[in-house]
C-alpha cells in the first residue's frame, strides 16, 4: 500500500511540474489540490504528498491555512540559480567529456532535430533541454554531484514560466544541435565554448524578461 501511495505521489509531482511547464500553473498561482485529485479520481492524500515533496525542492510554497502555491523567483534569483547550474555543467562537460553517453545523445539529437515547424512540441522541447543539460553531470557518475545538480535543475525549470517567446526556444534548439554536433565530432574545446555562449544568452534572456 505504501509503495502504491509513493508511486502515485511521484506521478502527481511529475504532473504538477508538467502543468507548470505548460503554463497551466503560473508563478505565484495557487495549486488546486482538490480539483486535481477529483480529476484523477483519487483522494487528496497523494496529491498533498506530491506537493510536500515539491515544497522540499523549493518548487512549491505551502502557505499555512491557505494552500500550496507555485514558487515565485525574481529574475535576479534565477540568475543566481543559473550560475550554480553553469558551474556544474561546465565542470562536468570539461572533466567527463569522454564519459558522455553518446548513444543516448544521438537519440536526443534525433528528437530535437525532428521537433520543429508547425508541429513544434514545447513540452517535449523542455524535456529534451533538461535531458541534454543533465547528461553532462550524469557523465560524472557521482551521486553527490547529481543530487545537488538535480535540485538546481528543478528550480531552474521555473524559469520557463517567465518566457512566452517561442523564438528563444528556437534559438536554444539550434544551439543544442550545434553543441551536440561538436560533441559527436569530439571537439571538446568548441563544445565548451558553445555551452558557455548558450548559457550566457539564457541569462541575458532572463534579465530582459525581468525588465519588461
Amino acid at each position: 500500500m505504501d509503495i502504491n501511495t509513493n508511486s502515485l505521489a511521484e506521478q502527481f509531482a511529475n504532473l504538477i511540474l508538467e502543468m507548470i511547464m505548460n503554463k497551466e500553473l503560473t508563478s505565484g498561482q495557487q495549486i488546486p489540490t482538490k480539483e486535481i485529485a477529483q480529476n484523477y479520481g483519487v483522494s487528496a492524500m497523494p496529491v498533498r504528498q506530491a506537493l510536500r515533496e515539491l515544497c522540499d525542492k523549493k518548487l512549491v510554497v505551502n502557505k499555512a491555512r491557505v494552500g500550496y502555491f507555485v514558487a515565485s523567483y525574481t529574475p535576479e534569483e534565477l540568475i543566481q540559480i543559473s550560475s550554480c547550474r553553469r558551474m556544474f555543467e561546465m565542470y562536468c562537460l570539461d572533466n567527463f567529456f569522454d564519459s558522455l553517453d553518446l548513444e543516448k545523445l544521438h537519440e536526443l539529437y534525433q528528437r530535437i532535430q525532428q521537433n520543429t515547424g508547425d508541429h513544434f512540441d514545447n513540452l517535449q522541447y523542455q524535456k529534451d533541454d533538461a535531458a541534454l543539460h543533465s547528461s553532462f553531470v550524469k557523465a560524472s557518475k557521482n551521486p553527490y554531484l547529481l543530487d545537488h545538480y538535480n535540485q538546481i535543475k528543478d528550480l531552474f525549470s521555473l524559469c520557463i514560466i517567465y518566457d512566452d517567446n517561442m523564438e528563444d526556444n528556437y534559438l536554444s534548439r539550434a544551439e543544442h544541435l550545434r553543441l551536440l554536433e561538436y560533441i559527436f565530432a569530439r571537439k571538446k574545446s568548441i563544445a565548451l565554448l558553445e555551452l558557455k555562449n548558450h548559457l550566457d544568452r539564457v541569462d541575458r534572456t532572463i534579465m530582459m524578461i525581468g525588465k519588461i
